[in-house]
Parts: structure tokens; sequence; C-alpha cells
């Protein structure tokens, strides 16, 4: 496999990293890496970010762009307030 070929799952390589890691820290409650088990495990816990469709993308530029006032910087800010994580 290339580096071409491959397309990560970010979430899934950081929950196998954690996993032996987090069996270290739970058999010590004082574990060095104990804060950074904690913040791994609560961002896998966030929920997974959605993607935009075409009709919502279309609609929310339907907004900007009959206006004067709004341009495609203004556009793009609005797209990656919504959905820029």
């Amino acid at each position: 496999m290339t580096q071409e070929d491959y397309t990560p799952d970010f979430r899934a390589l950081c929950a196998e990293l954690l996993q032996p890691l987090a069996e270290s820290v739970n058999a010590d409650p004082h574990h060095a890496y104990l804060d950074l088990v904690t913040r791994a495990r609560l961002a896998l816990a966030q929920p997974k970010p959605q993607k935009a469709t075409d009709e919502e993308l279309q609609k929310l530029a339907g907004m900007f762009f009959t206006s004067t006032e709004f341009g495609f910087v203004d556009f793009a800010r609005a797209v990656l307030t919504r959905w820029g994580k």
C-alpha cells in the first residue's frame, strides 16, 4: 500500500493507539499519561463532523449571493462556521 492509496480514519487510528496506553493507565491511577488518556477519550467521544449536502450548500449560497452586501468570503466563513470541524 502506498501513501497515495491510504486514506486514514484518524478516529480509528487514535482509538487503536489509545488502547494499550489506556490499559497501562487503568492499572496505575497516578500514571504520567492519565491526563492525555482522559483528553483522548473525550475527543473520541465527540460526534463525528457532519458533511454538508449539496442542497444545504446551495441554500446557504442563495442566502449570501442574492444580497449585494455579502460575497464569497462571507459565504466561505459561514460554511466553515457551520461545517468546519
